[in-house]
């Protein structure tokens, strides 16, 4: 099935899982493209998603967006609540304001078993009140991955892992080219990319440090490390046009869809007082 160019703009609210602004689950092999929802989501059970509360297998969401505040009472994402069984995310972005008790994701609650984030981003503030907050997802987990997506907001949790990207990477996940740019604080455990990375791995990600009170101190929280999540700074340390960023630069007409596995127009550049920040590649 098929939603294509569908809104909302009023409050949605499940006693169950799967709340959704646009659609409570998406079946499998269903697609939802280009929808949003600006009312307020709640779910007081699970998966709670700005526009789809849950992902079947091999579901597709595409250039969907919230700016509606989420909230679950166990997990909530921006856009989407449930990643699962190789579905995929593209080309999405959140403004709206994420709660949740764990798995609190900008974009995503929870992305799992081999499915995908690609080219998406997260402006609201993103909070749990327990574990597992993270700026694009709130967990990544069991082959899953999260490729050149990017964070501004805050991200918190009131316990454990809070990451600017994601709040756990663990069970084979890979978190590839993105970036983090919000504040990112937790009473234990903080990354500036990811608080909690096992068995998984990150690469070309990077994190803007910001002095906060129980803050980020490194682009990896536990097992803490900055390898793979570089803080931004001066030369050495930005991301360049190389495969491993995945660049894309438009021509002036600006109308050419990305090649295969490039996702950003531009990198931005770095200056001490004012640092222009990497855009993707369907951004105005």
């Amino acid at each position: 099935s098929t939603i294509t160019a569908c809104y909302n703009t009023g409050a949605v609210t499940a006693t169950n899982w799967y709340a959704g602004g646009v659609a409570g689950g998406n079946a499998n092999t269903s697609t939802v493209t280009d929808c949003y929802n600006t009312g307020v989501v709640s779910s007081s059970v699970d998966c709670a998603g700005g526009v789809v509360g849950g992902n079947a297998s091999t579901s597709t969401i595409t250039a969907c967006y919230n700016t509606g505040t989420v909230i679950g009472s166990i997990s909530a994402g921006g856009v989407l609540g449930w990643n699962n069984s190789g579905s995929t995310i593209t080309d999405c972005y959140n403004t709206g304001a994420v709660t949740a008790a764990s798995n609190a994701g900008g974009v995503v609650a929870a992305n799992s078993t081999g499915s995908t984030i690609t080219a998406c981003y997260n402006t609201g503030a993103v909070t749990s009140n327990n574990n597992s907050a993270g700026g694009v997802a709130g967990s990544n987990r069991d082959t899953s991955t999260i490729t050149a997506c990017y964070n501004t907001g805050s991200v918190s949790a009131s316990n454990e892992y809070a990451g600017g990207v994601a709040g756990q990477n663990y069970n084979n996940g890979t978190i590839t080219a993105c970036y983090n740019t919000g504040a990112v604080t937790a009473a234990s455990t903080a990354g500036g990319v990811a608080a909690y990375n096992n068995s998984s791995v990150i690469t070309a990600c990077y994190w803007l440090k910001l002095t906060v009170p129980n803050g980020a101190a490194k682009g990896i929280g536990d097992p803490a490390s900055d390898d793979g999540a570089a803080p931004f700074n001066g030369a050495g340390s930005w991301p360049e046009f190389t495969t491993d960023w995945l660049a894309y630069k438009w021509t002036a007409s600006g109308d050419e869809s990305p090649p295969s596995s490039r996702y950003w127009k531009s990198v931005g550049g770095w200056n001490s007082g004012s640092p222009v920040f990497p855009k993707l590649y369907w951004e105005p």
